[in-house]
């Protein structure tokens, strides 16, 4: 939503609206919805950062290794857990599978 707020804000200013009257205040008023959006965006992006590293404990080393234990993976994703353990997808990756080879070029 913030997002489109900028780039709405960011049309007046570029004079990209048309049949707009681009007076003072409102190119004044666009400006301030425009930085005070911007702010609020990139508050939001420090703390999505933050909780996906740091704010959450083991969430650093998930996204490091792509690997969860049992108890994370039941507290965030109960579905994807719940189908873990009823064996309609594989639980972790095979370390000893070959990786897929890539077709020969005739």
């Amino acid at each position: 939503m913030l997002g489109l707020i900028v780039v709405g804000s960011g049309l007046v200013l570029d004079k990209l609206i048309p049949g707009l009257m681009y007076y003072r205040e409102t190119m004044q008023i666009s400006h301030m919805i425009h930085a005070a959006a911007g702010v609020l965006m990139m508050a939001m992006f420090l703390g999505h950062i933050y909780m996906g590293t740091i704010g959450m404990k083991g969430a650093y080393k998930a996204m490091k290794t792509g690997y969860v234990d049992e108890t994370w993976a039941k507290e965030h994703h109960q579905l994807w857990a719940d189908d873990i353990a009823a064996g309609k997808i594989p639980a972790q990756r095979s370390k000893t599978e070959p990786a897929a080879q890539a077709p020969a070029l005739a």
